[in-house]
């Protein structure tokens, strides 16, 4: 399958233009200067980095997914998690809960060796290692944000929004990421998101599964079984 077209709107530069790049700059909170919720933001660069390997045809999208083809992606996070992934067959569901946090360490090492963010660490409480995140161009965010936004309440046909543009509004409604989707937005247009993430069940019936129970997904997380 073809790797996921570029929109207008979008973050320019191969690393930032990523599904799982461009995802993170929507859930990047430009009034608070952090993440709107970092374990959110960590499951939904691991199901942006599973949606880009199913495009690539580097998954097998059946109901059990497994790595396939030969070579290298040309993308340090794709192809950490197509090693990890292997050959033996698991869930979406699983996939999409294995390595959720070093999938965004490694999104946003991308994203700082591509110079759209400066990580400065620091220790919290003295001990926990953590990363203040500072976005070097806001305006590359606020315009992705505002255009995705647009998509959602003034767009096209559905079956006229791209397939990138397509999932990257499923999983910020998946996700809730209140900085391209409010509460009432979800109420609001709760038909045009489930058509948009039905795009996905073209590539897996799956895959679209498992985006939609990433709420779920991120409860169990949280309450100590992920």
């Amino acid at each position: 399958m073809d790797a996921p077209e570029s929109q207008p709107g979008s973050p320019s530069g191969s690393q930032p233009g990523s599904l799982p790049g461009r995802i993170y700059l929507l859930a990047y909170d430009l009034d608070r200067r952090q993440l709107f919720d970092r374990t959110r933001t960590a499951f939904l660069t691991r199901a942006a980095v599973l949606i880009e390997l199913a495009w690539r045809g580097r998954l097998d999208a059946d109901g059990h997914p497994a790595a396939t083809g030969a070579g290298t992606t040309g993308d340090l996070v794709l192809d950490r998690a197509l090693a990890r992934i292997g050959p033996h067959r698991r869930s979406w569901k699983r996939l999409l809960r294995r390595d959720y946090r070093q999938t965004l360490d490694l999104v946003e090492q991308q994203l700082e060796s591509a110079g759209v963010i400066r990580r400065t660490r620091h220790r919290a409480l003295g001990l926990v290692p953590r990363y203040a995140i500072e976005l070097l161009d806001d305006r590359r965010a606020a315009e992705a944000q505002a255009h995705f936004t647009t998509i959602l309440r003034d767009g096209p046909a559905v079956d006229q929004v791209s397939r990138t543009d397509a999932a990257l509004v499923a999983l910020a409604a998946a996700g809730r990421v209140r900085t391209v989707i409010s509460h009432a937005d979800r109420r609001r247009y709760g038909d045009r998101i489930t058509a948009l993430t039905d795009r996905l069940g073209t590539t897996s019936p799956g895959l679209a599964s498992a985006v939609r129970g990433i709420e779920m997904t991120i409860v169990a997380a949280r309450g100590g079984s992920g």
